[in-house]
């Protein structure tokens, strides 16, 4: 297929192993694995960090290309400036990062919407992480839902849509002026994204890449279905939700072991944005239980938790 799986990886050895170990199991392989390996923050990293390495390196069911960072450069730049010198040499990639795992159909699946939507310059990625709870589009005749709401974990793209928007995310600078101008049909939680943006310049890659999608109703063909589920929501740079959270996740977002077939015309569906925003007021819910689970712990230690929560 020439499509290259594109992995960024950092300190998790754990994670790091169970998803090479599903991609060794796709039911397409990919010939290509390309590994951004960022680098150590300080030295009681450096341990971590060659072990996911080596873990790397010891592939051998297909060819790697292993590119080691010789300092921390931090998550956004890693992936920011990996897409970049992937996309000079290849028109499309498929994205994972190393705690994003991928059910045996996903690489499959992916090449497959990367093909299909290959020419529809309004699709700016595809994936398989829809957001939406199973079985919620009663009716909806397609495997595929065209969302307004970028999906990061477990996604692919091309390059002529991705050098749209490589030079903005390097210095990036919201279209929005405010929260109060963020489109809601997405998810009412990006409007936090102007903010987030502004206060942690450079911290971050996917809220831009949001928030640029609204601004110019871009949409992301998404199988209807799960085909990743994140393992490593907890821990990492980004790493902030409760076990609430991670519950409803592992729950309510069962993978699935099935290939789109039926496709849908190329439009934003007003029971597509529907099915989302329900979908994060669900997430939002499970914070707010396990925010109360914090505020049991007695003394001063759950107000350490709260406030480490809160700024994470």
């Amino acid at each position: 297929m020439n499509v290259p799986v594109v992995l960024f990886a950092f300190n998790r050895p754990d994670t790091t192993q169970l998803v090479l170990d599903a991609l060794r199991e796709q039911t397409t392989r990919p010939d290509l694995l390309i590994v951004f390996a960022d680098g150590p923050r300080n030295i009681a990293e450096e341990s971590e960090v060659n072990l996911v390495r080596g873990i790397v390196r010891a592939v051998n069911w297909t060819e790697v290309q292993l590119v080691e960072r010789s300092r921390n450069i931090g998550c956004a730049a890693n992936i920011t400036r990996g897409l970049i010198e992937v996309f000079k040499s290849y028109s499309r990639a498929v994205v994972l990062e190393d705690d994003v795992f991928p059910a045996k159909h996903f690489y499959e699946s992916m090449c497959t919407l990367l093909a299909h939507y290959d020419r529809v310059r309004q699709v700016f990625s595809v994936g398989g992480y829809p957001s939406l709870k199973p079985n919620s589009l009663r009716g909806y005749a397609y495997d595929v839902v065209l969302s307004p709401r970028f999906s990061c974990w477990g996604w692919g793209t091309w390059a002529d849509r991705w050098e749209t928007v490589a030079s903005d995310l390097l210095d990036f600078r919201s279209p929005f002026p405010s929260p109060d101008d963020v489109p809601l049909f997405a998810g009412d939680d990006i409007s936090g994204a102007v903010l987030l943006t502004k206060a942690r310049p450079g911290f971050y890659w996917d809220l831009p890449i949001a928030l640029l999608s609204l601004y110019h109703s871009w949409l992301h063909a998404l199988t209807r279905y799960y085909l990743t589920n994140n393992i490593g929501i907890s821990s990492g740079v980004h790493g902030s939700a409760g076990p609430h959270t991670q519950r409803f996740i592992k729950q309510n977002n069962p993978l699935t072991e099935k290939c789109p077939l039926l496709f849908p015309p190329a439009r934003r569906l007003d029971d597509v944005c529907a099915a989302i925003q329900q979908y994060i007021k669900d997430i939002r819910k499970a914070d707010v239980k396990d925010r109360q689970s914090i505020r049991s712990i007695p003394g001063r230690l759950w107000k350490h938790m709260l406030a480490k929560t809160e700024t994470t």
